[in-house]
């Protein structure tokens, strides 16, 4: 009991380091979608320098324009860096997982990877890359809400499971079928951004995410009302869809009607930045609901192991 006590203790320091890697790229993710709609995506012509300077250095006083959005999105950049480079410091230590240990160094090296994607559009000035560049970051922070949501207190609850959920194939499916449409939605997202491509492609995708959303919602309340760890993240998924529908339909008045000529440029980038932002915490939303949800499954069904070994692996 002291050494259960004493892991849970210390799973806590990494989720608490989690955190603050997820708070502060999903503060990454919307000062780069506020760098394309600004378009100051070239502002700072060279990498990994800013006008010839070491990007820690470079004066403030400099700070103008459009400069002052990519210059911002380099150093939280850097942040997300540092903090992810601590964050797999603290799970070696902390956590004895071998399948938390592997996804931490696998998000040692996407955050290196998207440095690189970021700095690669810069110096080979193709724009095709914003496109990887844009989608490879919500991969990314869904690998780190997947980190926060194991390291978590509600992970140790859901290691009983659930008698009702043990046969349920729909629950499978939903697992795995809503995250992936919303991400799909995304990528679908970061075409019409920066290539003004798929907007019915992009619509069609906002209908199918709405229908599953609400499919989860309902299976959610006939099949699993007590589960707190699922009605949590599918009400919220719930509630942020009616504000995304709602933001992308402001958004697509901003961008193909006059309504940009008659509002203040900055209404604009405030909601272009909200429907972004509200996107990845949809995102997050879906992968907080389906993780619990196959932890939940998987721990009832033992996945075709005894509870007992499907609990090794998984705690």
């Amino acid at each position: 009991m002291k050494r259960e006590a004493n892991t849970s203790s210390l799973r806590r320091r990494v989720h608490y380091v989690c955190t603050a890697t997820v708070g502060a790229t999903l503060t990454l993710v919307m000062v780069g979608g506020l760098v394309t709609n600004t378009g100051s995506a070239l502002a700072v012509p060279d990498w990994p320098t800013t006008f010839g300077h070491n990007m820690f250095t470079y004066p403030p006083s400099q700070w103008v324009g459009g400069v002052l959005y990519e210059h911002t999105h380099r150093l939280l950049g850097s942040l997300v860096g540092f903090l992810t480079i601590g964050l797999s410091i603290a799970v070696w230590l902390w956590d004895r997982r071998p399948w938390i240990r592997w996804l931490s160094f696998v998000a040692l090296v996407a955050v290196i990877a998207q440095g690189v994607l970021g700095g690669m559009r810069v110096v080979l000035l193709r724009h095709e890359l914003a496109i990887v560049h844009g989608s490879f970051a919500q991969a990314f922070f869904g690998l780190l809400v997947v980190l926060w949501v194991a390291t978590s207190r509600s992970w140790e609850r859901l290691g009983g499971g659930s008698a009702s959920l043990e046969n349920s194939g729909f629950a499978g499916f939903l697992a795995v079928a809503l995250p992936a449409a919303v991400y799909t939605q995304i990528v679908l997202g970061a075409f019409l951004t920066h290539r003004g491509q798929a907007l019915w492609e992009h619509v069609v995708g906002a209908g199918l995410v709405a229908a599953l959303i609400m499919i989860a919602l309902v299976w959610t309340m006939r099949v699993a009302p007590t589960i707190g760890e699922l009605r949590t993240p599918v009400c919220a998924l719930a509630g942020l869809l009616g504000l995304q529908l709602s933001l992308g339909f402001l958004a697509y008045l901003w961008h193909f009607t006059n309504l940009h000529l008659r509002l203040p440029y900055e209404w604009g980038l405030t909601l272009l930045a909200a429907h972004r932002t509200t996107g990845a915490l949809v995102w997050a939303a879906s992968l907080v609901f389906a993780i619990r949800l196959g932890r939940i499954r998987f721990q009832s069904a033992g996945a075709g192991w005894s509870v007992k070994e499907a609990s090794k692996v998984w705690t």
